[in-house]
């Protein structure tokens, strides 16, 4: 479904000629592209070790992640399409994990 004003489209640029003024239009530019830019950003860091969000498995491009688990907690390294979980008191002391996808080939 196409936006229409007086039976032509509307385009991002035509919503920035929409305005009256210089300084609106100017306004109007700046929140659509901060807008794209927060929007399109994505979030590059990828949450790792013992807060609640590192548990939330989302895939990812690394081929290699550390992070510091608890040991009285636990924690999670999320690295590629593989989600390491380290459960509370498998380690003996609060320790660096590091994981890493390796390429093997047989």
């Amino acid at each position: 479904m196409a936006l229409k004003k007086n039976g032509k489209k509307i385009t991002p640029e035509s919503l920035i000629y929409m305005t009256k003024t210089p300084i609106l239009r100017h306004f109007s530019l700046f929140a659509i592209l901060s807008f794209f830019i927060v929007a399109c950003s994505g979030g590059a860091k990828v949450t790792q070790g013992n807060d609640a969000s590192a548990s939330v498995f989302q895939p990812n491009n690394l081929t290699t992640a550390s992070a510091q688990i608890s040991a009285s907690s636990g924690g999670y390294i999320n690295v590629g399409s593989a989600q390491l979980r380290i459960p509370a008191q498998a380690l003996d002391r609060d320790t660096t994990i590091t994981a890493e996808i390796a390429d093997i080939s047989l």
